[in-house]
């Protein structure tokens, strides 16, 4: 009786065993291999509290205007359009006034530089960018990072040298284009 218990806790164990020998290196090897380089969608974003100039108090958009991340091996590219409405497009044979294209301006946001992830931080750094003041030298954002399965990923602004202190921010989701 007590051999058949200890052979039996044998063959438990040594399956247990077996099947991490097998599946641990796999799903290990699956966290391992989560790439950031790719195209990038915007799924969703939100603000933590008011962001002066833009919203009153916290916001979230579920369905963002086109938002794009574009990362390569040492490089990434933001391209994209912020709020929650589209850009004002002139009707056909329309002439726009400076003030339209201030204004369809204002909402395009571009970015490219470097990057790097660093534990649970994405650092970027720019080389050009729209607004204008990303473009400093030594411009940089810093972002908590983390990734949502292998396909998607979610970022918060940490901080920006253009912006100064962040008292509220942004938080976005990006899921894989290719």
């Amino acid at each position: 009786m007590q051999i058949r218990r200890v052979w039996r806790a044998a063959v438990v164990v040594g399956s247990v065993l077996m099947l991490a020998g097998i599946l641990g290196p796999t799903l290990i090897g699956q966290q391992r291999n989560v790439s950031l380089k790719g195209v990038w969608r915007c799924t969703e974003w939100s603000t933590n509290g008011p962001i002066p100039g833009a919203y009153e108090s916290a916001h979230t958009n579920k369905s963002p205007q086109p938002w794009w991340g574009i990362f390569t091996d040492h490089h990434h590219a933001w391209i994209g359009v912020a709020g929650d409405a589209p850009r004002p497009v002139p009707r056909a044979g329309e002439v726009p006034t400076d003030k339209q294209i201030a204004e369809a301006a204002n909402l395009f946001i571009g970015f490219k530089g470097t990057y790097e992830v660093v534990g649970g931080e994405l650092r970027t750094k720019i080389d050009v960018g729209l607004p204008p003041g990303s473009m400093r030298q030594g411009a940089f954002q810093n972002f908590s990072f983390k990734f949502d399965g292998k396909d998607a990923f979610w970022i918060t602004l940490k901080e920006a040298n253009d912006l100064g202190p962040l008292t509220n921010t942004y938080t976005w989701r990006f899921v894989r284009v290719e």
